[in-house]
């Protein structure tokens, strides 16, 4: 626990997670709400290969970190959101030149925000010829509407020792409880879940709790709107395909079909295998988008329609953001 104090790791209920609430007219039933869910790779730009891609860079250049992120306001201006689910949004990592992303974010001028840290430390002594140092990731929401109220849920992690869990990421749900006119709230939950779990059940638990996150917004008779880096293929995509990377999907059976089972998705499996390329969402290093990562799914109180994924953006990240329209039943 002293290790644990002063390397400064949340503790697994978290930090505070609203960062402003904002004001603004509730969201009117019936009327449509444009979002986008988008994977930022922290804004460190694509001109280098980072370790875990198996490359050899650790840390940004600044100039290219503040390139990426006036991209990336342009391109959200571009999608013009009322509702944003990001993740991977630094905040003073040593990675990223101790910027706060998401204080650059406010030119998008967004009223309301909610944030909450999923990798947190004040030093991660890895890899071991350069330390990653100070980081402090988050998964962050904005919306048009206001926030009424905002909470972190922590998701199962990964199975490892507990010296590594101490620099380790632990994954969480963002919920958020954006005011609806009728009294109700609609509740966004943004996540992202583990990658490099090879097949070791830890996707399969962080689905059974984001199961019961929907389930008890079901209960409580709000809508709601799931997505994130759901870091796993669409059932029936075979990772066979995607030579050496098929080592990052040995599942059997894809961890996500509990959830194309309970809930309603703006495509199918099918589809998105089908689909190729045009749902792909995430691109490899020297590559070009393969394969689908992030997903939206929806209660019944929600319809979702023009859903898209926009590789005119592929600059900024090695995920491409998706938009859709909702509109509250």
């Amino acid at each position: 626990m002293l290790l644990q104090a002063l390397l400064g790791v949340p503790h697994p209920t978290g930090p505070p997670t609203v960062d402003r609430p904002g004001v603004g007219a509730p969201l009117e039933p019936g009327a449509p709400l444009r979002g986008v869910c988008w994977n930022l790779q922290y804004a460190a730009g694509r001109r280098r290969r980072f370790f875990y891609d198996g490359g050899d860079a650790v840390h940004a250049d600044v100039g290219d970190v503040l390139e990426t992120l006036a991209g990336i306001t342009l391109a959200l201006r571009a999608l013009d959101a009322d509702v944003t689910l990001l993740q991977e949004v630094d905040r003073g990592s040593a990675r990223t030149g101790g910027l706060d992303e998401l204080r650059a974010l406010d030119a998008l001028g967004y009223p309301a925000v909610a944030a909450t840290s999923y990798h947190r430390a004040r030093i991660v002594p890895f890899p071991p010829r350069r330390w990653l140092g100070r980081v402090d990731m988050q998964l962050a929401t904005h919306s048009r509407f206001g926030v009424a109220r905002a909470e972190r849920v922590p998701l199962p992690l990964m199975a490892e020792s507990r010296v590594r869990r101490l620099f380790n990421l632990r994954r969480a749900v963002l919920e958020t409880h954006v005011p609806i006119a009728d009294g109700r709230t609609l509740v966004l939950l943004n996540t992202h879940l583990s990658a490099f779990s090879y097949g070791d059940g830890t996707l399969e638990k962080q689905i059974g709790a984001v199961l019961e996150r929907t389930r008890a917004a079901d209960r409580a008779g709000h809508p709601w709107i799931l997505a994130g880096d759901f870091n796993a293929l669409p059932p029936g995509d075979h990772a066979s395909r995607l030579g050496a990377d098929a080592k990052e999907y040995p599942e059997q059976a894809s961890p996500l079909e509990p959830l194309f089972r309970e809930l309603r998705a703006p495509l199918s499996p099918a589809e998105l295998v089908a689909g190729g390329a045009r749902w792909a969402t995430y691109q490899p290093w020297g590559g070009t988008p393969d394969r689908c990562l992030d997903y939206v799914f929806h209660s019944s109180a929600v319809s979702i329609s023009n859903y898209a994924v926009h590789p005119a953006h592929a600059r900024w990240s090695d995920h491409l953001p998706l938009t859709f329209e909702a509109i509250v039943l």
